[in-house]
């Protein structure tokens, strides 16, 4: 989407009050945003993994106008909200588990009481010098490969009470491409994991890259998870699929890497979401 179209629909959305129209009109509905990693801006600018980024002063931005304008709650809890009308009702989740959610997402999060979900992919923590494919294409710009959370700071960041943790699988698969049983396996080596060092229940799953396998249902039963993220674009209401839980990237808010207030709110209130249609070129997953 052009960035200038983007601020003038914007502008017209909220300064119209749409937004605010459409929350009133309409009840139990719900957004859950999707981040992968917060970093400075000499990673942001070199970088080939931008798209999985967001510049920390613009996250302290974003994070504030969440407090400020929206009902954050963690994922788990969400749809007991969704009624809530004076304000979107919005989840912060992160995938993967990169170290620098620890060193510089949470301190934000933190600051402005805002909760977030975690999807850890189990194997990377398991093993630091596993590395994700996209990470592979920053070879040359960065010594080694970012750092992924430790389990010491994963029990801190639980503890903290701020912070759930979900399963991401061990290996990050695409589930579409492998046997139910290996999907089962994958999922519950995950949540097991994240049980044994956490001492907590884990029963929220991310599908890599929002891959969702034909036998969804069945999977993530025998793997005792409740409700499941996809990438798939769009608000939420009550009544859908607690397994196939739409997610909007985050950045889809900012105008090319700054921060808008006012085109953030118009995604949270779910103003681009006839973009995002399924079969639409906008439409896709993220890893």
């Amino acid at each position: 989407m052009r960035r200038t179209f983007k601020k003038m629909y914007a502008l017209g959305f909220e300064t119209l009050g749409v937004g605010r129209m459409l929350s009133l009109a309409t009840s139990g509905r719900y957004a859950v945003l999707m981040f992968h990693r917060v970093v400075d801006k000499r990673t942001l600018k070199t970088s080939v993994n931008r798209p999985l980024m967001v510049e920390e002063g613009v996250f302290a931005g974003l994070v504030e106008t969440l407090a400020e304008r929206c009902l954050c709650v963690p994922l788990g809890v969400i749809r007991a909200y969704a009624n809530v009308r004076t304000k979107p009702v919005v989840a912060v989740t992160f995938d993967d588990g990169y170290a620098d959610f620890c060193q510089a997402a949470f301190p934000i999060l933190k600051r402005f009481n805002v909760p977030a979900t975690m999807y850890l992919a189990t194997g990377h923590l398991d093993d630091p010098e596993r590395v994700f494919p996209w990470d592979m294409r920053d070879a040359g710009r960065f010594p080694g490969h970012p750092p992924m959370l430790s389990w010491e700071e994963v029990r801190r960041l639980a503890d903290s009470g701020f912070v759930d943790f979900g399963a991401h699988t061990v290996s990050h698969p695409f589930l579409d491409t492998i046997t139910p049983a290996d999907a089962v396996r994958e999922i519950k080596d995950s949540v097991r994991r994240i049980k044994e060092e956490t001492g907590r229940d884990v029963t929220t799953f991310a599908y890599p890259a929002g891959h969702v396998p034909r036998e969804y249902r069945e999977i993530l039963g025998r793997a005792g998870i409740s409700h499941a993220v996809t990438t798939r674009f769009g608000l939420n209401g009550i009544s859908g699929d607690p397994l196939l839980i739409r997610r909007m990237d985050a950045r889809f808010g900012l105008l090319g890497e700054e921060f808008s207030p006012r085109t953030f709110m118009t995604l949270c209130r779910g103003g681009f979401d006839w973009l995002h249609r399924p079969g639409s070129r906008a439409a896709g997953g993220a890893p």
